[in-house]
């Protein structure tokens, strides 16, 4: 499921009178949004996670206090302009 915002208003739904944790794809550029998945309706098999190596894990997987999981990725746009211009890669937050 994609994240929409104008389905999506909270950062919490109830299930079954739970409250459910979630998988989010965040740039690590600019910060946008890319997508969302309710923790309990994806494996980590699915998303791919059992194929990266404990580093990788380390680098683009963290768990927020509310226990959100957050997926650090490169937007297309993004990853576009540092195509285009590679020195953009030397800075730490180059298109915020």
């Amino acid at each position: 499921m994609i994240f929409h915002p104008a389905v999506h208003t909270n950062r919490y739904e109830r299930y079954g009178g739970g409250i459910y944790m979630s998988i989010r794809y965040a740039c690590r550029c600019c910060g946008m949004k890319i997508a969302e998945f309710d923790e309990s309706q994806v494996t980590e098999a699915q998303l791919g996670f059992d194929s990266l190596t404990p580093e990788e894990r380390a680098l683009i997987i963290s768990r927020e206090q509310s226990g959100d999981t957050v997926v650090s990725i490169t937007c297309d746009y993004c990853r576009e302009a540092l195509n285009q211009h590679p020195e953009l890669s030397l800075v730490g937050n180059p298109l915020q």
